[in-house]
């Protein structure tokens, strides 16, 4: 997409490419563009003993300099609409006159400065207990500081090894000040394959609707997630001898 501008500055028209040059376009932007950066991750994890672990990470610590392709747009203007006179006989005009009026105001300047931007680090706090070999119960705790806001979510675990071939996950999210995400998850494994389906952010709290052919509608939830994949998963078990292998479910 190519958005041209007036000899006065103010945006003129847009014109969209096609797919063929568009993907060309991403190419030369992924691969052979000057935006370059840094970004490092840092983790640990230690098993205090068989039943207790703890974890820790911190994610996107780095920054990108934006050197290519940088177009920032700033503009400013005030406009009072009053309202529209249906009784005048301009008034059908009245959208065609309002988008010049506006054009007119608000004066819009594009400039190229190359400038650095800074990368949203994220703490990941966790910790895991089982009090026995099928059982394993989990904390996580995620923040971010972001557009000069601090985020913080906090998640509860329970997971249940059914046998060596399943596994099933219950899990509680405090996220955003909602207090209404609920997450559920299965996961079959045999031999080195291993399928999931996973959903979080299903509804809790639900109202009736009289008089309607939907019986309940969620109260607070506007989206849910819903995942399934498969992985590979090889290597040796040191433990074969004492356990069986149990599906990879955290």
């Amino acid at each position: 997409m190519n958005v041209y501008a007036s000899p006065t500055g103010k945006p003129d028209s847009i014109e969209f490419r096609d797919f063929n040059r568009t993907s060309d376009i991403l190419n030369d932007l992924v691969f052979l563009n000057t935006n370059r950066g840094y970004g490092f991750d840092l983790g640990f994890q230690y098993l205090i003993n068989d039943k207790l672990t703890l974890s820790g990470s911190i994610l996107d610590l780095g920054y990108i300099n934006w050197k290519s392709n940088v177009n920032t747009l700033s503009g400013g203007g005030d406009y009072t609409l009053e309202g529209i006179d249906l009784n005048q006989p301009d008034s059908v005009n009245f959208i065609e006159t309002l988008l010049d009026t506006l054009q007119d105001v608000y004066d819009v300047t594009v400039t190229n400065d190359p400038y650095s931007q800074l990368l949203t680090p994220k703490l990941y706090i966790g910790a895991s207990y089982s009090p026995y070999k099928f059982i394993k119960l989990g904390f996580l705790s995620r923040s971010e500081y972001i557009a000069k806001t601090f985020r913080q979510q906090i998640t509860g675990s329970a997971t249940i090894y059914m046998s060596q071939f399943f596994g099933t996950t219950l899990s509680y999210t405090i996220a955003d000040k909602m207090y209404d995400n609920l997450g559920l998850a299965f996961v079959f494994r045999t031999g080195p394959l291993q399928i999931y389906l996973m959903s979080d952010r299903i509804p809790l709290f639900w109202y009736s609707v009289k008089g309607d052919n939907i019986p309940y509608l969620p109260i607070y939830a506007r989206n849910a997630n819903f995942r399934m994949g498969l992985n590979l998963v090889f290597g040796a078990n040191q433990k074969r001898k004492l356990m069986k292998d149990q599906p990879f479910l955290d």
